[in-house]
Formats: C-alpha cells, structure tokens, sequence
C-alpha cells in the first residue's frame, strides 16, 4: 500500500494499492528510476531476492510547460525560437507564443516553428509568453526538452534586438 498525504491534516491521507502479492516489502523507497521526472516506488523484499519498481501515476500522453511573462524592451518586427530537445520516434514538442503590449492584452496563442522567423509587430515594450507541448504515443519513451531560447529583430534594420535563453 502506499499512503500519501494530501497536503492537509494527518487524517486527510489517500492509500493507493501498489502490488498484492509483494509480501514484506522492505527497504521500500521513491525515486525517478526511468528518468521521466515522475517518482516511482522501488523496494527489496525481505527474506527474498527480488526488487520491484512501480509508477505512482498513470500514463499521460500529452504534457504543457507554459512560461511566465517575458518583457522585450523594445520593438519587435521578427521572433525566432531555438529548440535544444530530443525528439524521438512516437514523441512530439510543439511551440506556441503570444504577444502583447501589455500583459492584459495578448493575443492568442500561434503556433511557432524552430529556427523559422515569425512576423511579429510592435512597437515599444512588448510582453510575450510561451507554451511547450510534450508528447509521446509510447509510454516507455518521452520527449526531453533542454533549452529553449528566443531571438527578435527591432523596427530598425540597423539594429539588432536581443536575445534571452530559458531554462524550462
């Protein structure tokens, strides 16, 4: 059995039945075992020779990362994305951006694709935003995304804008 709190009063635990027929189960620990950012229960038992593992959560086959706020100082008339991810068979990332002047005013959200410049008009500070979709049809294997970075053009040709590297 696992037992979880869920955040409040000692009386507001959730059991959830692992495995039936893993009789003394010991040492018994957590951690993310397959490297999918998820936690996993891992445990010996006693008196015997066998260690299991086991998934706290089930399969979700599409996932979001969606950015706080970004300010450009100034005027934006191209955005590109750089996309550091591995992407294999059966995975997937899509990117999406929005763009305002000011943070109650952006727009809706449109799709972006790395490395090809997106037309953007602004003039003055504008704020944008970005969200990363993750997918996969295989639950044993998931896209790894490990950086994202954003490169703009301002309004004048002379001069180049800027640049800002993230981190998801």
């Amino acid at each position: 059995m696992w037992w979880q709190n869920n955040g409040g009063p000692v009386e507001t635990w959730s059991v959830s039945d692992v495995a039936r027929d893993f009789a003394n189960a010991w040492p018994v620990t957590t951690a993310d075992i397959d490297g999918d950012g998820r936690l996993e229960i891992v445990s010996g038992a006693s008196g015997g020779t066998e260690v299991s593992w086991w998934r706290l959560a089930d399969f979700v086959a599409t996932g979001t990362l969606e950015s706080s706020l970004l300010q450009i100082p100034g005027s934006m008339v191209e955005l590109t994305v750089g996309l550091d991810a591995a992407i294999s068979a059966d995975t997937d990332v899509k990117l999406a951006i929005r763009i305002g002047a000011s943070p109650d005013e952006l727009g809706a959200w449109v799709p972006i694709e790395p490395d090809q410049p997106l037309p953007v008009m602004t003039r003055g500070p504008a704020y944008f935003q970005y969200r990363v979709e993750l997918s996969t049809d295989d639950p044993e294997v998931a896209p790894v995304l490990r950086n994202i970075g954003f490169e703009w053009s301002s309004e004048l040709p002379s001069r180049r804008g800027g640049s800002v590297r993230v981190r998801p």
